[in-house]
């Protein structure tokens, strides 16, 4: 049995520890084995009792540190006249919400004083194994029980893993199976964040919290007793936390990373999460796992990598980390981080934070505006120090991008949809060597699709090796061309801000062909706070006269391409009609003087 007198400390916020200033030890013949006994005969008695004081702090400053060394709060011990014993909960972190989560206290040891009121600082203090409870924990291939527990806990260091490791058994063998009962409970009222366990008795309490959002975990130890009968704990609700961000392709948006992207079928997007470290303290392992889902129009890179900044210069080790591709039919891929070993290897508190990136291919089945490409993402980390299997996860983050496309129809001069134009779509003005290659959808509800290819290099060379506009390749049944067929036709996967040329390869039978290419550009703005909404508008100019926008919707452009016919337009370099002129004049001529002589010749007849 364990006697001490000790003064209750809280100089320091967070850790609590006890003086001790004088130790007692009852005459018993398991006491005549300690080794200072001997030495008890001979000493005065002063240096007797200056010697175990140093004996006895060590001792119980290391007990105590099982209070302190609590992951999730931070103790501060009250005194009180009142006769009643108290655990406050007080949340003072206003970013994390306590209201309606349920805490529990679990006594483990009793801890008696001899104390008369508050003011006899110098009462000794007994801590003793409950009777029933019969507390055990194995450890070093020795079991310990009752005081020779209490002895083991006086070895362990503050914060140690062995001491946390007690800890993950007490809860796993004696709270979550249900073998140790709760001696007192509150659940935080809505809209407050602070509630009182009453009604307890004096001893050694762990202190257990439970709630949906942020699972189970231990939260604190504290001691009650007369000297202290009242405990306050402030709970460390700090959690990891999740930002997705996708780098936008045009610098005239004012910012670079943001919830909102456009791209071109075939761009390659850049992606980042920014997440924090968490608190640590009692975690031997820590679940740190970021899930990311793509859309079916987005290819993943397969090219993940954490840094500890944003500039891409300090790598993390790949051994702190490992990328997993579509590890569930949810996710693309995850980066689960061994979070305890990283955080020590390079020193990182609570807060620092992790960039990750990743790069994806806006595929063929990217959806068209007015449809978008969400990037998903969340965090799964760890809730409980003392159960690896209890996680929560982050609220997921989404970002979105967009590509678009117009709508073109190829009319007479009434407006008329007339068949059988051809045309080229152009990066460069005037550069037929810069076409386009498309995937031919065909036609889809009276509509020709053309989709812009992903891999252009690779369609561009498959359509000159066959020397043709257009193939159907055999293992994919896509077919490439380079030519669209008007009609009425859509193009789909274009970017905002780029310029598109659209150059008229050859006329319907009977019309003439545009004089020039015509220049489209896209001007798409985020619509809503989240980027999952856009508008794009259209602007179409040419040197001639020969189209008209017909409208700019907020969900396509479209605009008509008008070729006009019954007439040639003025032209030069020809040989005219002067020729055809003077000839028609010499034929008349000679035929008048053919007339007038055969009248001669009748008339000499006669």
């Amino acid at each position: 049995m364990w006697h001490c007198r000790c003064i209750l400390s809280t100089q320091a916020p967070v850790q609590r520890y006890m003086k001790c200033v004088e130790y007692d030890l009852p005459e018993t013949k398991t006491f005549m084995k300690n080794p200072f006994m001997k030495r008890r005969k001979v000493m005065k008695k002063n240096s007797f009792r200056k010697t175990l004081k140093v004996i006895a702090a060590a001792a119980l400053s290391a007990v105590m540190a099982f209070t302190a060394a609590c992951p999730a709060f931070a103790a501060t011990e009250n005194t009180d006249s009142g006769k009643t014993y108290s655990i406050t909960i007080d949340n003072t972190n206003s970013q994390v919400s306590i209201a309606g989560k349920t805490y529990k206290a679990y006594k483990l040891f009793n801890a008696t004083d001899a104390a008369k009121d508050t003011s006899d600082t110098n009462a000794a203090i007994t801590y003793t194994p409950i009777d029933g409870l019969n507390l055990s924990y194995a450890a070093d291939g020795t079991t310990y029980q009752g005081n020779n527990l209490i002895s083991y806990l006086s070895t362990l260091k503050d914060n140690s893993d062995e001491l946390n490791t007690f800890a993950s058994t007490i809860y796993k063998n004696y709270i979550a199976n249900g073998k140790m009962s709760e001696t007192g409970s509150v659940t935080v009222p809505a809209n407050t964040e602070k509630a009182t366990i009453d009604n307890l008795t004096n001893g050694y309490y762990l202190v257990y919290g439970t709630a949906s959002s942020h699972g189970n975990e231990v939260v604190a130890a504290v001691t009650l007793t007369t000297l202290s009968r009242n405990a306050t704990v402030a709970p460390k609700l700090g959690t990891p936390t999740l930002t997705k961000q996708i780098k936008h392709n045009d610098a005239e948006q004012g910012t670079e990373w943001g919830n909102y992207g456009d791209n071109q079928i075939g761009d390659t997007i850049e992606y980042r999460t920014i997440t924090s470290v968490p608190i640590l303290t009692g975690f031997t392992h820590y679940t740190y796992t970021i899930h990311d889902e793509m859309s079916n129009g987005l290819t993943y890179q397969k090219d993940a990598k954490m840094y500890l900044d944003d500039k891409k210069t300090q790598p993390v080790d790949a051994q702190y980390y490992t990328v997993a591709g579509s590890p569930s039919a949810n996710d693309t891929f995850t980066v689960s981080v061994d979070m305890v070993k990283l955080a020590k290897a390079y020193n990182l508190s609570a807060g620092a934070k992790l960039y990750t990136y990743y790069t994806a291919v806006l595929n063929q089945n990217a959806k068209i505006h007015s449809a978008n490409n969400p990037n998903t993402a969340y965090l799964q980390y760890s809730s409980n120090p003392y159960d690896d299997s209890q996680t929560v996860n982050t609220p997921q983050k989404t970002v979105y991008d967009w590509t678009f496309h117009v709508d073109v129809t190829k009319t007479d001069a009434k407006g008329n949809q007339i068949e059988g134009a051809t045309f080229n779509l152009l990066s460069t003005k005037g550069d037929t060597s810069t076409k386009y290659i498309f995937i031919d959808n065909e036609a889809d509800g009276g509509i020709h699709t053309y989709t812009i290819a992903p891999d252009q290099q690779a369609a561009a060379k498959l359509l000159a090796d066959k020397t043709v506009t257009s193939y159907t390749d055999p293992d994919t049944n896509i077919t490439y061309t380079n030519t669209i067929v008007a009609g009425k036709v859509k193009i789909n996967g274009l970017d905002d801000v780029k310029e598109y040329y659209l150059h008229e390869a050859g006329a319907p039978a009977g019309y003439n062909a545009l004089t020039e290419d015509l220049k489209i550009v896209l001007t798409a703005s985020p619509a809503n706070a989240d980027g999952s909404s856009a508008n794009v508008s259209a602007t179409v100019t040419g040197a001639d006269s020969n189209h008209s926008v017909l409208s700019s919707e907020a969900n396509s452009i479209a605009f008509n391409v008008v070729n006009n016919s019954g007439s040639l337009l003025p032209s030069t370099g020809g040989i005219g009609t002067t020729i055809f002129t003077i000839i028609g004049i010499c034929l008349m001529a000679g035929a008048a003087v053919l007339l007038i002589t055969k009248k001669r010749m009748a008339n000499k007849t006669k």
